[in-house]
Order: structure tokens, then sequence, then C-alpha cells
């Protein structure tokens, strides 16, 4: 199976009893109920991971409280296992299963457990149905080291936009031999990618020889595709554990895409500045080839001043922003200082900031005030963007070169900008322009860009952005230390939609367990937009089947919600979604 291959499960375990009177009265001479067996049996060693705790007792139990650790009926070591712990009894009255709420017992451990330990509260003890306690018993086994697997890895399987340093590291579960790699050919971790050179790869084994870390030497390549698989098949010399269990073959593999600009620093001659400026701004959405329209999105238009102290320079600490018909507007202090104003639509913006002469104030310790007059005209403002070839864009081959075209920046020139952002649904960039690492220039009398084959995977919704900019004020030797600007911005946001391959499904994520008031259950569930989770349900962790008992849909933001059919009972209940 594929490591990033996985499904994420919760386990939600309810008890709920109700507290009576206990009368003074005592049974003389009642034999105290005795363990008839346990499994795993006392002592037992090399015992199965997933394997859960079942006490059969001699008689029939008061079945009203588990054991557990939070009622202190129930000690566990190690002790970290205590919170995940949870017992149920069988409709027998005589068995009583314990298990942990998540995963497994941890491996190659010693398990001591101790019902009714000493200091715990008479109510809450373990007892027959007669009322009769349990006297104080323990058990111990121990766990075997299990079957050698692949833990985690980093990056994980289909991440995007990598840093091109990126350390990839394999965490196992179990100490691994420490053999030299890469081991042979084909080595014992095969990496596919273009340009790479084996020779640049290093490797280097943790302290506790679980963890096996990956550095290339200068960097991946920028906005590539690697692929790594462990023990591929036909490698002579094989990763495997101490005990000299073999990682299985071809079993293990996955990818990940690196950004595109990783290792690249670009000096910035105003380093250690600070700023300030002006930015009108108004945002479109384009859905298809048609002219695009005014984004509906909250703050889609706005109008904002901002004023940021020098790190190592004289501070600021005051401003305001003067409009062209001299209402005055204070900015306010956020770690910078900054106005803020939204408008429903471009034509109220335009009213309520229009064309003219806009006055920046601000004051520095010990500075007279500065008044930077910026003069906004009404041929300032860029046309709207529009993607050219929309339908083209909504199906990328992403193993070929894609270029994205626009109508033209017909007022640009020299000191404005054009910029194309395509970004993932979990808001990681995955192409911009212009991009100085690349390098990608991008002019303003530009109308178009290459997306680099490669970039992109497929079967993938990217979203994205082009922006135009029109500078109507700029200076870099105004005020000392701080650098100006001013822009009349338009933006058009957009999808860039790829074929090819398998159509990814990110895994269930579960949280959130809650009771509602009628007594059913509800949790949380996040995965891909848009996507069918099943959601199995089973009374152990070990259950041979896991049936199915409902789906969740998950809206656009990947969010979706299970709740159950029936009140909860006093039994755990294990719930998991898997993508249908």
């Amino acid at each position: 199976m594929n490591s990033g291959a996985f499904r994420s499960w919760l386990g939600i375990c309810l008890l709920a009893w109700a507290l009576s009177d206990v009368g003074t009265g005592r049974i003389e001479a009642a034999a105290a109920p005795q363990i008839q067996s346990s499994t795993p049996a006392d002592g037992a060693t090399d015992v199965p991971v997933s394997t859960p705790l079942i006490l059969v007792f001699d008689r029939d139990m008061d079945t009203l409280l588990p054991a557990q650790t939070a009622l202190g009926n129930l000690s566990i070591q190690p002790a970290n296992l205590g919170a995940q712990l949870m017992g149920s009894w069988g409709a027998d009255k005589r068995t009583m299963t314990i298990q942990l709420f998540f995963g497994t017992w941890p491996l190659n451990a010693t398990i001591v457990w101790t019902l009714n330990p000493s200091g715990v509260n008479s109510f809450l003890q373990i007892k027959a149905a007669d009322g009769t306690p349990l006297p104080t018993v323990s058990g111990s086994f121990s766990t075997g080291v299990g079957a050698l697997a692949l833990g985690s890895v980093f990056p994980p399987d289909g991440d995007e936009s990598v840093p091109t340093n990126a350390t990839v590291t394999f965490r196992f579960n179990q100490p691994m031999k420490t053999i030299p790699l890469p081991g042979g050919t084909p080595p014992a971790v095969r990496w596919t990618g273009t340009g790479l050179d084996a020779a640049k790869f290093q490797y280097t084994w943790s302290a506790d020889a679980r963890s096996l870390s990956v550095v290339y030497s200068g960097g991946f390549p920028l906005n590539s595709l690697i692929g790594w698989e462990l023990n591929p098949a036909g490698a002579p010399t094989i990763l495997e554990s101490q005990s000299g269990k073999a990682l299985p073959s071809s079993t293990y593999s996955g990818t990940f895409h690196t950004a595109a600009s990783g290792a690249c620093v670009v000096e910035n001659p105003f380093a250690g500045w600070g700023g300030y400026g002006i930015n009108k701004r108004s945002n479109f959405t384009q859905t298809s080839a048609a002219d695009p329209v005014e984004s509906g999105e909250s703050g889609a238009f706005v109008f904002s001043a901002v004023v940021e102290s020098p790190p190592l320079g004289t501070p600021v600490v005051g401003g305001s922003v003067t409009r062209p018909d001299n209402s005055s507007e204070a900015l306010v202090p956020s770690g910078f200082f900054s106005f803020y104003e939204t408008a429903a639509s471009e034509a109220e913006l335009d009213a309520l900031d229009p064309a003219g002469t806009y006055s920046l104030r601000f004051t520095q310790t010990g500075v007279p005030e500065w008044v930077i007059p910026m003069n906004l005209k009404a041929s300032d403002t860029p046309p709207i963007p529009k993607i050219v070839n929309f339908t083209e864009a909504q199906s990328v081959n992403p193993a070929q070169d894609f270029t994205l075209r626009w109508t033209s920046f017909s007022n640009g020139a020299e000191g404005d900008l054009i910029h194309v952002l395509l970004y993932s649904d979990q808001g990681d960039v995955v192409f911009q322009a212009p991009e100085f690492c690349i390098p990608i220039p991008l002019k303003p009398t530009d109308t178009s860009v290459v997306v680099p084959a490669g970039t992109l995977s497929g079967n993938r919704t990217y979203n994205a952005e082009l922006l135009f900019g029109k500078s109507f004020y700029s200076s870099t030797n105004t005020v000392p230390k701080m650098y100006g600007y001013a822009y009349r911005l338009r933006s058009t946001s957009f999808t860039v939609s790829t074929g090819g391959g398998t159509t990814p499904t990110d895994p269930a994520v579960l949280s959130g367990a809650r009771i509602l008031p009628d007594g059913t259950a509800a949790f949380d569930l996040r995965g891909t937009p848009g996507k069918t989770y099943s959601i199995l349900k089973a009374d152990r962790l070990d259950a041979a089947s896991w049936p199915e008992v409902g789906t969740v849909q998950t809206d656009v933001g990947g969010a979706g919600v299970y709740q159950t059919s029936q009140a909860l009972g006093t039994a755990p209940q294990f719930y998991r979604a898997t993508p249908r």
C-alpha cells in the first residue's frame, strides 16, 4: 500500500450512569469475585499489538461501572496509555473488554494492568452483582515487535510547493539495520525526477535507528515532481529491521512537488526599511469565456493606507490619510498603522475614494510630520484582466507546457505590474510569475506566460489570479529608510484544471466528537472538497468487519459532519471514514 494512502478513524466511547443512594446493609461472608481467565494470559509474550485485554469473571458482575483509569478502578503501565483506555461489559455480565480508544498497544512493550488498585473509592470499585468488591488483582503481557512498516514520511505523499532544500525523512516502526545507502542497483531507496543526480543524495540514520533522513546536495530542482520507492523489486541490498525483518518490497512509494522558488534567495535592497503607501483594489471573477464580473465576496472592493516603521530606524507614532474632498481618516495602530475601507461594488468604491490627490500623513519620533501627496488620475485605472483561453485552461495536460493568455494591459507602462498566481486547494503556491528564481520575467506589456510541464498535478483544480497594477506614486528617497508606493489594482480570479492521472482524494480527518441533546453523537470530518466518504462502525478496534453506517458529502471547503442515527449506549463505538 502506498505510504500516503491511509484511513483516518475516530473512536467514540461514551458512558452514562445513574448514581443512587447506597444502603448501609452488608452481606456477611460473601465470597469475593475472581478472574476466571484473561486474554492475553498473564505473562504472555509476543502478543499482537491489536489484541484487546479480555477478562472473564467467575460470576455475574455489577456492570454499571466498567474499568476506566478516570474512575481510578483501573491502572495501567506504561502510564501514558491510561487516558486512552476504556473497558466495556459483555451481555453475559461476566466478560470485560479493555482496549485503546486510538491505535494499538506499543510495540515491544510490557503492559501491566491492575483492577481495583489501592486507594480506589469504594463506590467506584469493580464489584460482583451482589456488591462484593473484586480484590486488587494484576496481570501483565508483552507485545511483540510486529511487522516492519514505514510509519511516516515527510514531506507527505502528494505534498505540493515543497522547499527545494527540504530534508526527506522516513520513520519506521522498528529500529533498522543502518546499512550503507543507496545500496546496489536498483538501490534500496529509488528516486525519480527530471535532472536528479544519484550522487547528490546523502543518507543519515537517527540515533535510535528508526529514522532515515535524506538530503539532496544543492537542493532539489525547482518546479519538479520528485518520486521515491523503498525496497523496489530486485534490489540486492534492502531495508530491514535489526531483528532481520525485511520491509515489504514495492509497497512504500510516494511523490512530492517542489516549489517554484524553494532555495533561491533574492537580494532585497530595502531590507530593514519601512514603508508607506495606498492601494485601491477591485476584484473580479471569471467562470467562463465570457467577460469577468464583479466578485461577490466580502472585501472585494477596498481602499487601504498603510505606514510601517523601519525596524532599525525612527519609529512611526501616528498618521492619517486625507481624500481629495479633504475628509480625513486616522491610521489605526496594530503593529503598523493602517486604514481600510470596503465597498459593495466598484462604483461605490469610486464614490467613496475618487480620483484626485490623496495626502498620506505620518509622524516619526522627534521628526516633523511627513505629508506625502499621491495623485490618482482616472486614467490610472487598469483594464479588467480577462483570460482569453479560459476553456483551454480547464483541461490542461500537466505533462506538457501550458500557455496562459490574457487581454492586454492597455495602459501599462514601466513601473506597473502584472502578477499571475496559481495555488492549490490547501493554499500552497504552485506557480507564480514574475518569479526571479527560475527565472520567469513578466512585463506590463506581456499577454501570456508559460506554465512549465510538470508544474501541476493531474486531475486537480487550482485557484488562480491575474492582477494588473497601475502605479501612481513611487519613491525611495523622500523619507529616510522608507519606501513609498501607490497602486490602482484590478484582479480577476479564475480556475485552472488538469486532466491525466488518478483523481486524488485526501484521507479523512475526524475530530470534534460530541453528544447532542437527543443522546445521539456527532463528529466533524475534513477531506477533499466535494467528495463522498463512507462512515464505518465497529464495536472493537480489531473487528474483522466494519459495516458502512452512513456517508458524508464534504462541502466546497472540504468539511462535513456525521451524526449517529440512534442515541448511544454504554458500550464503546468506533468509527472511521474512507473515500467512496
